[in-house]
């Protein structure tokens, strides 16, 4: 039984690009190991029309300050408060709800 469920799970054919047809079992796993060496083969990374950081750094400058601004009790309410009442943000299970609910003593 073992070598008849070896032999239906076997491939016995295979057509390749061309459209030809291959039984040989080597000319097989050939085909395959081709196939996906092409499907996944690397690709050169073409850098040209990217745009520069020096055209980016006005826009960075806003942002920079935002980063390493101090972050306030409100706006730590401000997001607590938009999060769905049964929502965990966390791996604990505590809910939204909780931390709402409790938020003079959590807060």
């Amino acid at each position: 039984m073992a070598s008849a469920r070896r032999r239906a799970k076997c491939v016995d054919s295979i057509k390749q690009v061309d459209g030809t047809v291959v039984t040989v079992q080597r000319d097989i796993s050939n085909v395959i190991f081709n196939f996906f060496e092409q499907k996944w083969k690397g690709q050169d990374i073409v850098e040209d029309g990217w745009p520069s950081h020096e055209s980016q750094r006005s826009y960075m400058v806003g942002f920079v300050g935002a980063l390493d601004g101090e972050v306030t009790k409100d706006e730590i309410w401000y997001v607590v408060s938009s999060l769905g009442h049964n929502k965990a943000p966390g791996r604990d299970g505590v809910t939204a709800s909780f931390f709402k609910f409790y938020w003079d003593i959590v807060g």
